[in-house]
């Protein structure tokens, strides 16, 4: 277990202070994903059924929150014709495309733990199962990451919502994507204030592989 939160805190730490120092989205993204795999650590370090469940449900969260953020940098990716668009890319993409811009700035304020998000929701009953098992210095940690994140994903979301537009052209997005990104816009909203069916469900499936011979 000291090797688990070990690894947490180092996940949470690296990967939050390297995304901050990022221009390229693709890296800040990846760099959050190590951060983001700290918090699922912290609830699988708490060894208990709410603790497992709490981790699937924000594993789940995550897939979410991190598919609506790459979903629009690639749709971004596409209309500068570069596999890595910078933060510069991103100028003016609410001018652009109302609704992706929109989708983003879901997406970062989910993976940032912004109420009333899937994002928030899932650090909470993480760190609420962690709490209960005693491992107070991680959730304090795991909060002051959170905190320093916002300042990566804000300086994406400055860059769509007050920058101009290099290209006032709109952007285009296929269909299909925009209905990607409507039915991901509905689950990071809908999954934060109404959780209790997939924790119930994770809850239930743990306790069925527990109590197996």
């Amino acid at each position: 277990m000291v090797t688990l939160g070990t690894l947490a805190f180092i996940s949470m730490t690296l990967g939050n202070c390297v995304a901050l120092v990022q221009h390229d989205v693709k890296r800040l993204l990846a760099y959050s994903t190590i951060a983001q795999a700290g918090y699922i650590l912290v609830g699988l370090l708490s060894a208990s059924a709410d603790g497992y469940s709490s981790s699937f449900f924000y594993s789940l969260a995550y897939i979410l929150m991190n598919s609506g953020a790459f979903l629009v940098t690639c749709v971004v990716a596409r209309s500068v014709d570069r596999d890595n668009p910078g933060l510069s890319d991103f100028d003016g993409l609410a001018d652009r495309s109302p609704f992706m811009a929109l989708v983003l700035l879901l997406s970062l304020l989910s993976l940032a733990g912004i109420p009333p998000l899937v994002g928030f929701t899932g650090k909470w009953i993480l760190f609420s199962a962690a709490m209960n098992r005693g491992h107070w210095f991680l959730v304090l940690w795991g909060v002051l990451n959170s905190v320093v994140s916002l300042f990566y994903y804000l300086t994406l979301v400055k860059h769509a919502y007050l920058e101009k537009p290099k290209n006032p052209a709109p952007l285009f997005v296929p269909l299909s994507l925009k209905f990607l990104g409507l039915a991901l816009f509905f689950a990071l909203v809908l999954l934060g204030i109404f959780p209790n069916a997939v924790i119930t469900f994770a809850q239930q499936s743990i306790l069925a592989a527990t109590l197996k011979p």
